[in-house]
This record gives C-alpha cells, structure tokens and sequence, in this order.
C-alpha cells in the first residue's frame, strides 16, 4: 500500500510538473514578443511565480526518491545493473589492488586493454577497476579534488578512423586547431595536474579500427610513451596523482597485433609504459549461486538450482546471463 501511495503522487507530482513547465514555455514565448512595460511585467511576475511551484515539485519528488528510491523501476533497473557488476571480476580486481598498493601516496599511470568487452560485460568490469584505483578520493560517491574524464570513440560513421582522427577528437578537448599537433595535446592533458589529480581517459571501439596492428603501434609510441614522458617531472613533483587509460574493444582484436605483445606487461609484472590487459572471464554456476544468494535472497537450494539452469542456457557468457536474471528479476 505505501509503495503504491508512493506512485501515485510521483504520478501525480510528474503531471504537474509538465503542466507547469508547458506555461513557464508559453509565457517565455511571450515574452519574447513586442510588449509594453506593463505586460512584461506581469509575464515576469507569472514566470517567477511558475519557477518557484516547479522548484517546489522538484523538492517533492526528490524527496519522494529519497524515502522510497527502489519503487522507480529506472532506479531499480540502475541497481540491478549496478549488482550485477558484483559477480566476478576477481582476478581483474586483484591486479588492480596490487597495482594500487605498488603505487601507494606516490603518483602513477596505468594503461588498461580489455578485449571481448561486449560479450564477457567488460564495462561492469572497467567500472569495478575504476572503484579500486580511486576509492581514496570519492566521498558519498562522488569524485573530490581534481577530477576529468574523457572519452574517445574510434568507432566513426563518417570516416576511417585513423591516428589524424584520434589527435583531431583528442585536440577538441583542448580547444586546439591542429590535429596533428599531438604533442601540444599531451602537454595541455598533464600540465594541468597537481597533488592528488585523477584523470580517466576511455578509448572505445578499438577493434572499429581498420588496420588494428598500425594504430595500435602508432599511438604507444607517439601518444603513451610521451604521455608518461610528460608525466614524470610532474609525478616528481606532486603526490597522489592518478593518471588511468583504458583500451575497450567490443570483440577480440585482429591475430596480427599478436606482434605487439612487447607492449603489454606480462603476468604479474607491471610497468607503466606498457598496458595491461584486464582479464574477462566466463561466469561459473558459483558466481551466479552466490549472487542469488547475496542480491536475491534465495535458499541454499534454490539459489543452487536456478544457478545451474541460468549456467546450461548461458553456457558461461556474462552478457547472456545478465539478460537473464534481468528477464526474471528486472522490472
């Protein structure tokens, strides 16, 4: 019954709130008209009037949030998702803890490759690794002291995706002309840090790249070994400085970049030059048992039983179980 009283004035509280909205944007179209001192006036008058009843309905249903957060299937649908990223990453999560607890108060770079990411949920994994490496620095959630993010899609409908384009998107960040000036763009990204500066940076769709091998090549030796170049008289300098880069490819990458295992690190090494790939696994009947078990509630026996049929129809893949248990457990 609450849940349901709950709905009904989020419902009613949404309606309002469009109604309100729809006058506040006829009376801003009035506005812009020709009118004498007198009308404007009185519109500006019922404009005020109108932003304060919206403000107050915003209130309300942030409130409403607040006291009962899961009865909004979005919210639900987000902490579904959210626990579904507690399955298993274990081993990825223990190279990133090492890495972690290698860096310590001193500052670091890490350059992370995962392959396979559409299949085997490699974003719920990125986002766990994510969590690890800046954990010291968020309070209630949120990112405190020097914080960017940026991201650059390789996947281009409009054109071949090469190294120009990729110092192009990068310079839009910057504000600057040239594109192929990559080394202005490498000094704007790292002279803006100090003590305790994250900086993320994501580069998705690897594998849209044509020729994988040549891009791959190029931008660990004209963008990743000058960024930590740039890097190390500031890392001097200041403490506490996080500088992460991802590698996301929705599929596994072409056999030739085979070539290129001399830049990656090799098992339970780590050296910041080089990337490092974060491992994607199948699922086991004892990752989906124990997630009944600690997200669902479900007995020993149940749990046991649904995690072995989720497992035979998945047969292992991360993505395929996700849409299960979403199917049976979503909204």
């Amino acid at each position: 019954m609450i849940a349901n009283r709950g709905n009904t004035r989020r419902d009613f509280y949404k309606k309002r709130l469009t109604q309100k909205s729809q006058e506040l944007a006829a009376i801003e179209s009035q506005l812009e008209g020709v009118l004498s001192n007198v009308d404007e006036l009185k519109l500006t008058n019922q404009a005020e009037c109108l932003m304060g009843e919206i403000e107050e309905l915003d209130q309300k249903l942030s409130k409403l949030e607040a006291t009962n957060p899961n009865s909004n299937p979005n919210t639900r649908h987000l902490n579904l998702e959210k626990s579904f990223q507690k399955i298993d990453f274990s081993e990825a999560k223990r190279i990133t803890r090492s890495i972690n607890s290698r860096f310590g108060d001193a500052s670091g770079a890490i350059l992370l490759f995962l392959q396979r990411s559409t299949k085997q949920k490699g974003n719920y994994c990125l986002n766990e690794v994510l969590d690890l490496l800046v954990t010291d620095r968020k309070v209630g959630g949120q990112m405190i002291g020097y914080y960017r993010k940026y991201e650059i899609d390789l996947d281009s409908p409009i054109s071949e995706f090469n190294e120009i384009e990729f110092a192009k998107r990068l310079a839009n960040y910057f504000g600057l002309d040239s594109e192929t000036d990559l080394k202005n763009s490498i000094k704007k990204l790292c002279s803006s840090l100090c003590g305790g500066s994250t900086i993320f940076i994501e580069v998705k769709n690897l594998d849209s790249v044509i020729d994988q091998e040549k891009f791959l090549d190029w931008f660990f030796k004209e963008f990743w070994q000058p960024v930590i170049n740039e890097l190390r008289p500031t890392f001097v300098e200041f403490s506490q400085i996080r500088f992460i880069l991802a590698l996301v490819a929705k599929s596994k990458l072409t056999p030739d970049c085979s070539s290129l295992s001399t830049y990656f690190c090799k098992e339970d090494t780590f050296e910041p030059c080089k990337a490092i790939e974060l491992p994607l696994p199948d699922w086991t009947v004892d990752d989906i048992d124990k997630w009944l078990i600690k997200f669902r509630g479900l007995s020993n026996r149940d749990s046991k039983k649904l995690a072995l049929q989720i497992h035979r129809e998945s047969e292992g893949t991360p993505d395929t179980i996700c849409s299960i248990l979403e199917r049976k457990f979503g909204v």
